[in-house]
């Protein structure tokens, strides 16, 4: 599959299927299909949208991280009225919380204003280093034992919420 999808015809909207097509030929191979995508909102996200049945946004308790929550909302929305609407905005993480901040701890309960408590997922995720470590070395953050175990086990329970989601 090309890495980007060929220009549109002026005046048409692009119809975000290539990666739904190709997921119904293995999705039922697997449990779960996650899909990653880049803090943008372009097409890639829309066609990663397009093929899920659930969408969960991870967000930093920043202000440049609230900043968007409404664009990808936006988005959600948009591919959920034109080219799937069995998409469901499951929740929203909070990712890279760092221990002691004042600042995270407002553009949290901005947060829940903004989606509702209800959609804030449990457990956020703490800002530690050996994610870092991690991701530079290639290695899965469980390998890392005590080391990383509040990460590790805060990956879990969202794992377990995601799993037995239908």
């Amino acid at each position: 599959m090309p890495s980007s999808p060929p220009p549109a015809p002026q005046g048409s909207r692009r119809q975000p299927h290539p990666l739904r097509d190709a997921l119904a030929e293995v999705s039922d191979q697997f449990h779960a299909v996650l899909i990653d995508c880049p803090p943008s909102l372009g097409a890639l996200s829309a066609s990663a949208l397009s093929a899920a049945s659930h969408a969960v946004i991870v967000v930093e308790p920043s202000a440049l991280g609230l900043r968007g929550i409404g664009a990808v909302a936006d988005l959600v929305d948009d591919v959920w009225d034109t080219h799937n609407p069995e998409l469901d905005l499951a929740g929203v993480i909070v990712n890279k919380v760092p221990p002691v901040s004042s600042e995270a701890d407002r553009r949290y309960e901005e947060l829940t204003r903004i989606v509702g408590k209800k959609a804030v997922w449990q457990p956020a995720i703490p800002l530690r280093v050996i994610v870092n470590q991690a991701i530079g070395e290639r290695c899965p953050i469980h390998s890392y034992g005590a080391r990383s175990a509040d990460v590790s086990g805060g990956f879990d329970k969202l794992w377990a919420r995601c799993a037995a989601s239908p």
